[in-house]
């Protein structure tokens, strides 16, 4: 055990040892390192802590273990060349060392170095404690590293920090001071006044401005300033910084940057200047589109007003009323003073006024003269619009009185065509002068357009309505001259087929009978020519009443097919109706029309079979919301090629070689137009040796209460009223055909219970109903001495007659004549030709008994 002293003792041997283990105890209680070496730097105690630092283990012997093995070589160095002498020399020496572990690791330490001497002056031995202080010594490397790093981002951002203390007033630079001003640091270390030595004087007081409102305001200090470099060029600085305050609230230093921003105001500059160029440049542009914009309105305003104008025109405002609009339309747009329309009157070779607005005197207008004693004659004579920027300059033509008098300055004229002439001229006029550019002319024209569109529209409907009326005209001539053929053919062929059918009725040989068979079916086909001709002629001209009503088809069909069976049976040829699928079709159509097609069809399909044929009738969906209805033959079929000429008037495809079955050809061609008048369709298909069926589509009502739509009705032949015990009836005839006077009087015959009496004149027929008080009279409506329709009236207010049933005789079908009688009171129509069973039915139903 090394004693810690080399001082001699006084104690007893006990109390030096208690003293010895109390010294030991704290020695290996601490955490700093405690070591004693020898004169000669062999260690002769590490304490716990030591041997815990330098990585021993408990078993490793310190003692005489050289100090140079746990000091690095350049600690050692420094304990040996510097710390052992001075704490010889003056008993202690305290530095920065550092240990070296058994494992190479160099710990950094703060150590403590005491020298003990003896009795003569010489050292002993020496003692040292060594504080780890490893923590510290890194913060320290890491500040200085951020310090380094710092002061190169500085630098790298082209900045000089300046750090100012305001007690001294000296000034301490670090980063890119030289880049900035050229100058080291140590150049400007007078401070603030060797600073203001290179600033440009005129900028001196701005800096000193700064920091005195800093100063006052304990703020941060924000200012720029021009200074002169080292190498004598002129720069733009920026200073920013921030005060410290001390412990005794005031300003210590202020620390800061300067900053070269030359190139950002220089570039600021520019930006400024191509700022201040581009508002000028907007403001120029500005203007150019204000003005553009003013152009633009004034150009909608104008295409307003030309559509406003083009709509009156489309309305169908009078010629007068709209040109009145586009003058005012003119003067608006154009802003003239005045404007015009003057026609233009080949005839007296000059112009007359239609319309005008502004002109200060209304009657100078009325004539314009023509040629090149106008404006408006030399714009007809080119045919172009003519504009004048100054009359008094104007060499062309002569200016009219009316604009000398307005003092007209500038005018734009432009032409109204017309078709092959021009009507006239179109003017804008203006006291200014060139009060018009180009682009009026445009406007103008267009203006112009509208006007000669609506001439051309009043020119075409004054052709179209003279046409109208002379195609009226013409109309009615043919609608006259048909209702005058219509009765002219029928009331001689009355007579024809009524004394056939009286001769059917009487007693004949077999000769006789063949005879009276032939006048029979010649007088019924040129009665069934009649009735197509004059049928297509009213389709034709539109006076062919149609019906648009419901119309059950199913049972009409049914009851057609019956009615037809009793003509198909002597031929041998049986009808069969099929039932449709769906229930109660419906179609829209006019009932008797329906009639007249399908009876025409079944007919052609009847007299076109081959013996025990068959006629089949089918209802069937057809296309587009439409009933098809199909009337299928067992015929020789119709060749392909002439399908398309079956509709063709006179074409007699069917008949029969040596028959006479043709018919007349008109038959499918008036069902067609009546399929077409009824908004359906018409068509056929053929197979040559099967037979050929004939369709027809027809609106079909989708939603239709059953119970409202009329029942089909088919007149059966009636038979004659048999002779019964009853009052005669007298009958009034006023007919002046004598054939049919004489007819009637044959049929009358034949019923004892029916009297006749017959005049020709409408005035004996007054006299005679006053007399006779007749059960009916019989009235034709084409009398000698007045028409029927006159005696009607005179009947009617008679009240001797009025009472009495008047029952219409015509041979005109379907005329407004008989229709407009019914209307008045008749009580029926029997139309010539008649069935003898039809009349006595007739007869039977208004004979007042």
């Amino acid at each position: 055990m090394i004693e810690p002293t080399s001082q001699p003792v006084t104690t007893s041997p006990r109390q030096s040892e208690e003293a010895q283990g109390r010294f030991i105890k704290i020695l290996e209680s601490t955490t700093d390192l405690v070591l004693m070496a020898d004169g000669h730097g062999r260690t002769l105690y590490v304490n716990k802590a030591g041997r815990e630092m330098l990585g021993w283990g408990a078993d490793d012997a310190p003692e005489r273990i050289p100090i140079s093995e746990v000091l690095p070589p350049w600690a050692y160095a420094i304990v040996s060349e510097h710390a052992m002498p001075t704490a010889f020399a003056n008993g202690s020496w305290s530095g920065e060392t550092a240990l070296l572990t058994r494992s190479g690791k160099e710990i950094p330490v703060l150590q403590v170095l005491l020298a003990h001497t003896g009795k003569d002056n010489e050292v002993e031995f020496f003692s040292t404690i060594c504080r780890d202080i490893s923590e510290r010594k890194q913060k320290e490397v890491e500040q200085i590293e951020w310090s380094n790093r710092y002061d190169a981002a500085i630098r790298a951002s082209g900045q000089a920090l300046f750090d100012w203390d305001s007690t001294t007033g000296g000034i301490s630079y670090a980063g890119a001071l030289h880049r900035v001003t050229g100058y080291e640091p140590e150049e400007l270390s007078g401070g603030l006044a060797q600073l203001r030595s290179i600033i440009h004087p005129d900028d001196q007081e701005i800096l000193d401005t700064a920091v005195e409102d800093a100063i006052s305001m304990r703020e941060g200090i924000r200012s720029e300033f021009r200074l002169s470099r080292k190498d004598g060029r002129e720069i733009t600085v920026k200073m920013e910084g921030r005060f410290f305050i001390d412990r005794q609230g005031r300003i210590g230093r202020m620390v800061g940057f300067l900053s070269d921003v030359t190139a950002e105001r220089i570039y600021e500059r520019g930006v400024q200047l191509a700022q201040e160029r581009l508002e000028q440049s907007v403001a120029e542009r500005t203007k150019e589109l204000k003005q553009a914009y003013t152009e633009l309105q004034e150009s909608a305003r104008q295409q307003e007003a030309v559509a406003r104008l083009g709509q009156l025109a489309l309305e169908g405002v009078p010629i007068a009323e709209l040109m009145t609009e586009a003058v005012d339309v003119i003067r608006s747009a154009l802003h003239a003073e005045c404007a015009s329309v003057n026609e233009w009157h080949p005839e007296v070779d000059g112009f007359l006024c239609n319309a005008h607005a502004g002109w200060p005197m209304g009657p100078a207008l009325a004539e314009t003269q023509a040629g090149t004693r106008s404006q408006s004659g030399y714009t007809i004579m080119t045919g172009l619009p003519v504009m004048v920027a100054d009359y008094e300059t104007e060499m062309r033509f002569v200016p009219s009185e009316a604009c000398r008098v307005a003092a007209i300055r500038s005018a734009l004229t432009t032409p109204i065509h017309a078709g092959k002439l021009p009507f006239g001229v179109l003017g804008a006029f203006s006291t200014k002068k060139n009060a018009f550019g180009p682009e009026d002319i445009s406007f103008l024209q267009n203006v112009s357009n509208i006007l000669s569109a609506a001439v051309q529209r009043l020119r075409a409907e004054e052709t179209a309505h003279r046409a109208q009326g002379e195609a009226e005209a013409a109309n009615r001539a043919k609608s006259e001259f048909l209702s005058r053929m219509s009765h002219e053919l029928r009331t001689p062929l009355n007579a024809i087929l009524g004394f056939s059918q009286l001769l059917e009725m009487e007693e004949h040989n077999e000769r006789q009978a063949e005879s009276i068979d032939h006048i029979a079916r010649a007088g019924r086909n040129l009665l069934t020519l009649i009735n197509e001709v004059l049928d297509i002629a009213r389709l034709d001209s539109g006076r062919i009443k149609i019906e648009h009503e419901p119309v059950e088809i199913a049972p009409l069909l049914e009851e057609l097919a019956a009615y037809s069976q009793s003509l198909a049976g002597p031929l041998g040829v049986s009808i069969r109706f099929t039932e449709p699928q769906v229930k109660n079709p419906v179609v829209i159509g006019d009932r008797e029309r329906l009639k007249q097609i399908f009876l025409n069809l079944l007919s052609n399909a009847v007299k076109y079979n081959r013996p025990d044929g068959v006629v089949t009738i089918t209802i069937a969906p057809g296309g587009d919301d439409y009933w098809k209805i199909s009337v299928t033959d067992t015929g020789p079929g119709i060749p392909a090629e002439c399908l398309s000429l079956l509709f063709v008037p006179f074409e007699r495809l069917g008949q029969k070689e040596g028959g006479t079955e043709g018919g007349t050809g008109l038959g499918l061609t008036l069902c067609q137009r009546l399929v077409k008048a009824l908004e359906g369709r018409i068509g056929v298909s053929s197979t040559i040796g099967v037979g050929s069926t004939f369709w027809v589509e027809l609106p079909a009502l989708l939603s239709v209460n059953v119970a409202a739509v009329p029942e089909a009705s088919i007149s059966a032949p009636a038979t004659p009223a048999a002779d019964t015990e009853k009052k005669v009836r007298t009958l009034l005839y006023v007919e002046d055909d004598l054939a049919n006077l004489s007819l009637l009087e044959r049929i009358i015959e034949t019923r004892k219970d029916l009297k006749c009496v017959a005049c020709v004149r409408g005035g004996q027929a007054m006299a005679l109903a006053r007399e006779h008080q007749p059960a009916l009279i019989l009235l034709d409506l084409n009398l000698p001495d007045m028409p029927g329709e006159a005696l009607f009236a005179e009947l009617k207010a008679d009240p001797q007659t009025s009472q009495i049933p008047v029952v219409v005789v015509t041979g005109e079908m379907n005329s407004d004549r008989s229709e407009n009688l019914l209307r008045d009171g008749a009580v029926a129509i029997l139309a010539k030709p008649y069935r003898i069973q039809d009349f006595f039915k007739m007869i039977d139903a208004h004979a007042k008994v």
